[in-house]
């Protein structure tokens, strides 16, 4: 059985969940379901089981997993962000996120609860390990994701 897998590999594996995930969100929201509603129940518990190793990180008292996660997936869909540290947090402010340019580009309406999936996957990746990490939505392409010791 696999220990651990190449961080690449799982990085790349978890970006691409990202972007599956965020497709369903978007269809299941057009079938008319409450998006908190289904965000809240699929995305939580989904994201403790899916992104184990993020999470096991975030116990372990180490944000750098999660940070590099963010990044990976912002430079190689080509977003614009800037990543600025404290002793006790560490913020990616996203001044163009990728996906929403992406659907922005083909005429496709963002959804209103969009942001909504990352606030709650960011929320059950952070329950209770020794991090808070928020998400601070600015506008359709802009938002700031904080990781913050408790």
């Amino acid at each position: 059985m696999l220990k651990r897998l190449d961080r690449k590999v799982l990085l790349t594996a978890v970006a691409g969940w990202l972007v599956v995930s965020a497709i369903i969100f978007l269809l299941a929201v057009s079938l008319s379901y409450p998006p908190e509603q289904w965000s809240s129940e699929y995305d939580g518990p989904d994201a403790r089981v899916t992104i184990p190793q993020l999470r096991d990180d975030l116990m372990a008292g180490n944000p750098e997993h999660l940070l590099e996660h963010w990044t990976y997936y912002l430079e190689r869909e080509g977003g614009e962000f800037t990543v600025e540290r404290t002793p006790t947090e560490i913020s990616v402010t996203v001044h163009r996120c990728p996906a929403a340019a992406y659907l922005a580009e083909r005429g496709i309406p963002l959804d209103p609860a969009f942001r909504h999936q990352t606030t709650v996957l960011n929320e059950a990746l952070a329950e209770g390990t020794p991090f808070e990490v928020t998400t601070e939505v600015i506008d359709d392409f802009r938002y700031v994701q904080t990781i913050r010791k408790r």
